[in-house]
């Protein structure tokens, strides 16, 4: 499947339901060309959520014609996920999501207490920043009913893997990091490739009090 979509708008939006959570969408083998705002968007409903979604084989990108139409501080990105369980995202191409002015969203990026999030064996080429696991040290929460890490305080993401991807950049500046991770509790970090041509802030990089990673290879 082929969209091209040059509107301010996201290509794809998954949301919880009206009165229920949505589980079990499968995006496969899509090609999303030039979306105005984020190209795959999960939200959360009033109150439902999405979870246990699937992005597999696709390719996900921002070319030089549909940059100019990125607005609002480059307000773009590849998979922006907010309070997402158990999403995976495998074997995608995702590419060129950077500005001139003002940092993109990452490749893939899931943040707001999102927990279990699969990312592996992706190709991400020439993005500011390529995989993400929450974003800031506060902000909204989803409260989980096993309550996995009692009186940690803020968790940007709970768990998750980032394994077996290789992260591109020949940006030059407009490169910000590979792999973030904020306030993200639990997650390993494996067997991943990053390589910029020229200094980025950082290839991987990890901050906040709440964050505790496993970092290897």
């Amino acid at each position: 499947t082929s969209s091209s979509n040059n509107a301010l708008s996201l290509a794809i939006h998954v949301t919880g339901g009206a009165t229920s959570n949505v589980t079990g969408t499968l995006i496969y083998n899509v090609h999303i060309i030039d979306p105005g705002e984020q190209a795959i968007k999960i939200n959360t409903g009033p109150g439902t959520y999405a979870d246990d979604g699937r992005i597999e084989c696709s390719r996900i990108e921002l070319t030089n014609n549909g940059r100019p139409n990125i607005r609002n501080g480059c307000y773009t990105g590849g998979v922006d996920g907010h309070q997402a369980m158990g999403w995976v995202v495998r074997l995608n191409h995702i590419e060129g999501f950077w500005c001139d002015t003002g940092l993109s969203e990452h490749g893939v990026h899931f943040w707001t207490a999102s927990r279990d999030t699969l990312v592996e064996r992706n190709t991400i080429v020439n993005c500011a920043r390529g995989i993400g696991f929450g974003l800031n040290d506060s902000g909204a929460e989803r409260i989980y009913a096993d309550d996995p890490y009692p009186s940690v305080g803020y968790i940007g993401h709970y768990d998750g893997i980032i394994r077996n991807n290789f992260i591109f950049a020949d940006i030059g500046t407009r490169f910000d990091s590979g792999i973030t991770l904020d306030q993200a509790h639990g997650a390993q970090v494996v067997h991943n490739t990053v390589v910029a041509t020229s200094p980025p802030f950082n290839c991987i990089e990890w901050r906040w009090d709440n964050t505790d990673v496993t970092l290897l290879n």
